[in-house]
């Protein structure tokens, strides 16, 4: 019987043991898991303090400082969207912009001024809106916000929402909300352009749009995307990119249904169906992606 009390003893401790080191090795396996984890998130936080950006697309050559970003980034190039709207059925490559689209829905406005108590449906159009409260601006928009001084400017940004463009270009046609747009679109069918780039030999009408266009060869891109950072040579290709934001990808090709957030960009996608090759040099025809 002794014998029998003691074998039994020694088989609960060795369980007793057992379990004890089976506790012991989970318990370090989370600790070292939590370190690895805030260890990456450290070098993530690091990363956007320094402007170090180590992830590169292979395709259009932009970096991001997260292997999750160029993922998302990605999306832009595979069309893939795997967030869809259950009301509409709209789809969407990043889940931050179908939360931003289904507001449009709800009506829901989740961000409010402090000063006056006015709700927006868009942190960014809260962020144009805060300016009014300085004094700067006479006029604000209903839809998004934003101020201005003179009624006419206001009266002119309000048709960029009704979809209204008055002004045509009598060269080619193309119509534009304000005739400060137009303008500047006339220049590009100016024949003399006599600023030149020493870089590329490509010729501009303005000093400013040649200046913007070296930007491109340094690399340099000083205008970020106030929601989502990416940044930008110019405050028109930035202005160009917010639309994705606010209002997704509206431009749909009838083809492929790709959608696209600009009718040029839609225009030059369609070439592709077309087989259409109006860039001609004396070597080679090809199509402009």
């Amino acid at each position: 019987r002794l014998q029998e009390e003691t074998s039994r003893l020694q088989e609960e401790e060795t369980s007793r043991l057992q379990e004890e080191t089976s506790r012991l090795q989970e318990e370090t396996s989370r600790l070292q898991e939590e370190e690895t984890s805030r260890l990456q998130e450290t070098s993530r936080c690091c990363l956007t303090h320094t402007g170090e950006r180590p992830h590169a697309c292979q395709q259009c050559g932009n970096s991001f400082s997260s292997r999750s970003g160029l993922k998302v980034h990605q999306r832009v190039h595979t069309g893939e969207k795997a967030f869809r709207c259950d009301t509409c059925g709209k789809s969407f490559s990043v889940s931050a912009n179908l939360a931003r689209h289904r507001l449009v829905h709800t009506g829901a406005r989740a961000f409010r001024c402090d000063v006056c108590g006015r709700r927006f449906t868009q942190a960014s159009h809260l962020k144009v809106h805060a300016a009014v409260h300085s004094g700067e601006w006479n006029f604000i928009c209903n839809a998004c916000g934003k101020g201005f001084k003179q009624k006419s400017a206001l009266l002119a940004h309000e048709r960029s929402h009704a979809g209204i463009k008055p002004y045509a270009c009598s060269n080619c046609g193309k119509s534009f909300s304000t005739a400060r747009s137009l303008q500047r679109h006339r220049l590009t069918h100016a024949e003399h352009k006599p600023h030149t780039c020493d870089e590329c030999g490509k010729s501009f009408v303005t000093a400013q749009i040649l200046k913007s266009h070296l930007q491109l060869h340094g690399g340099v891109k000083p205008f970020p995307c106030d929601v989502c950072g990416r940044r930008y040579s110019s405050p028109s290709y930035l202005k160009t990119h917010r639309r994705s934001h606010s209002e997704g990808k509206p431009f749909a090709c009838a083809r492929c249904q790709k959608t696209f957030s600009t009718q040029s960009s839609l225009t030059l996608h369609q070439r592709t169906h077309t087989g259409e090759r109006p860039y001609k040099c004396l070597i080679k025809c090809f199509t402009l992606n």
